[in-house]
């Protein structure tokens, strides 16, 4: 009577410990899956922000070397250009 007694404690507290440890587990599980989308809503937004930023970059590299280049070259020097590529109009 005495070892069923024992048998059926011991059985019981495995079966609440290990409850336990899958309650444990699945809280930790809801944790990083939550983790896990806050840093790919993160990622999405730093992605556009990267998106927009190369475009201003290239925009202003591209305003300088206009500005370089118009500065540097004369009228002659458009009329030239302009009839090489065939934009002349007569």
């Amino acid at each position: 009577m005495n070892l069923i007694l024992i048998g059926v404690v011991l059985a019981v507290i495995g079966v609440v410990v290990g409850w336990f440890k899958w309650f444990m587990a699945s809280r930790e599980v809801e944790k990083l899956l939550k983790t896990t989308a806050i840093l790919q809503e993160e990622k999405a937004t730093l992605q556009q922000q990267k998106a927009v930023v190369e475009t201003q970059v290239k925009n202003y590299q591209v305003k300088q070397n206009n500005e370089k280049n118009a500065r540097n070259i004369d009228r002659t020097a458009i009329v030239d250009q302009l009839h090489t590529q065939g934009d002349l109009r007569d």
